[in-house]
């Protein structure tokens, strides 16, 4: 029946109708289970939380690497925030959605009434998923432009960079404009009893757009890989890289597939968080006090207990006496009485020698003191780079 003249049925069938399954029971299926139906809401509560936690940490990490510890706030560190607090909307509509329906819930156990409401989530959510890719894509790329390309080079793999952006832009601005034009006047996107337009196929649209997607998703990570197995590393380093770069390879029953399918944009969208924070990690963590304190214990954890010095020779380097009152100054070397003398070429002392306390013949102490020189020599910008950047060939 058309839906959208449900209004002119007696007030008993149209509450029939909007109370009764959103998808006719398939053969072996006798009644509709609307209170308690068969889901999947565990998992599904499990793997959106994870994500949410993940993404986070990531998010967190790469600001307190820029914005804090190097005191240095860009565009991309606002972009990123922007993008994360639209995903955190996407994952507050799948909550709303797992608290209403559920999540692996077969259409035939979801009431009519409550269906425009799967659709309505639906449909904000694709809005959530393509701004959130649209900023994060753009983010990734650039992020590698900047990390793989010497400042000032227009080599191959930066127009290449700046061509998949443009790809990715036009691909995501192309899907918000469809999610939002497909029906007209907008309430028939979801809400199918509302007189309108035809609306675009809903499969159609959705399969079309996932064949591009997972396209631009190999292009993107892809993109990388021979600049880095190009790199001057060892090739333990060259698999850490690597891998820290690809981390994102990663029917008529509507209600149940795109359970499965929102559980996918979730991830997919973790990841891009995941590969846009990546490099920012060790930066993150290098140098910090606690890291130090954690690394020396677990070294000393995986060592054993580190054996006892037996050396007690007593230098003759002077050394000061105890002072509660000055125990936290420094004093001068010169403050000490420190002699030195010149040995022979064979290493035997001469036999006037005397050490700073005055005892003849000691061998201990300065025995001998060496002049270093050191050079500085520049070189032209165009050589450091190639020796900074092995993989560019224009330069």
């Amino acid at each position: 029946m058309d839906l959208t003249q449900i209004h002119t049925l007696p007030q008993a069938e149209q509450d029939a109708i909007l109370n009764g399954p959103a998808l006719p029971l398939p053969p072996g299926i006798t009644e509709s289970r609307f209170d308690d139906p068969p889901n999947g809401d565990a998992l599904a509560y499990t793997a959106v939380t994870l994500c949410l936690v993940a993404s986070s940490l990531a998010v967190i990490v790469r600001f307190y690497a820029k914005c804090i510890r190097a005191r240095k706030i860009q565009i991309e560190e606002c972009l990123m925030v922007a993008a994360f607090g639209i995903f955190v909307g996407y994952i507050y509509v799948t909550y709303w959605l797992l608290d209403i329906i559920g999540f692996f819930v077969h259409q035939w156990d979801v009431r009519f009434k409550d269906f425009w409401t799967l659709l309505y989530i639906i449909h904000v959510g694709s809005n959530f998923y393509s701004v959130t890719m649209l900023i994060m894509k753009a983010l990734i790329l650039r992020e590698w432009r900047r990390i793989f390309v010497p400042l000032g080079i227009r080599n191959t793999f930066w127009w290449t960079c700046n061509l998949v952006i443009g790809i990715n832009v036009l691909f995501y601005a192309a899907a918000i404009f469809l999610e939002n034009l497909s029906c007209f006047p907008l309430q028939r996107i979801w809400d199918k009893t509302v007189p309108g337009s035809e609306c675009l196929d809903f499969k159609i649209t959705v399969l079309t757009g996932a064949s591009i997607n997972v396209i631009l998703d190999l292009i993107t990570l892809v993109l990388p890989q021979k600049v880095i197995w190009s790199l001057q590393l060892s090739r333990k380093k060259k698999i850490g890289v690597s891998l820290v770069f690809t981390i994102g390879l990663l029917s008529d029953d509507t209600a149940y597939t795109l359970s499965a399918l929102s559980l996918w944009l979730i991830a997919e969208m973790t990841c891009m968080f995941l590969i846009f924070t990546g490099p920012a990690v060790p930066s993150a963590f290098a140098k910090t006090e606690w890291m130090s304190k954690v690394k020396k214990s677990f070294q000393s954890w995986s060592k054993g207990t580190p054996r006892q010095a037996t050396d007690t020779t007593d230098y003759s380097w002077p050394k000061p006496k105890a002072d509660a009152k000055n125990s936290r100054k420094y004093r001068k070397i010169d403050e000490y009485e420190l002699r030195t003398t010149n040995v022979t070429s064979d290493g035997e002392m001469p036999h006037n020698f005397t050490d700073a306390q005055g005892h003849a013949g000691s061998s201990t102490g300065i025995m001998r003191t060496t002049q270093f020189t050191t050079a500085e020599e520049f070189i032209e910008d165009g050589a450091q780079l190639v020796q900074q950047h092995p993989w560019n060939k224009n330069i």
